[in-house]
């Protein structure tokens, strides 16, 4: 994990195609005893890929058998739902 000028954590993120993009870390919560992180495109991503500026990723946050943790793809089409719904209730009750 690495920091921006902000000092905001930055995640970098390798694609199917191996490029490299970075995130900013903007949010986590948690939906059925699991834990979720929400990425935003960094803004030197946002110029390079405009396309993806408003694309937010969210992802699963998991622990090894080591203890270390890391963040994994959801998957599963229900669960994706159940996610996305949450966050967006969450970001609903915060406006």
């Amino acid at each position: 994990m690495l920091a921006n000028e902000d000092n905001n954590q930055v995640i970098v993120l390798e694609d199917d195609k191996g490029e490299r993009h970075n995130f900013e870390v903007y949010d986590f919560f948690k939906e059925q005893d699991n834990d979720y992180v929400v990425l935003l495109p960094t803004q030197e991503q946002q110029d390079k890929y405009p396309e993806e500026a408003d694309e937010a990723v969210i992802m699963r946050v998991e622990q090894d058998e080591n203890g270390e943790y890391m963040l994994t793809t959801v998957e599963d089409d229900d669960e994706w739902e159940r996610v996305k719904e949450a966050y967006e209730q969450k970001m609903e009750e915060l406006d």
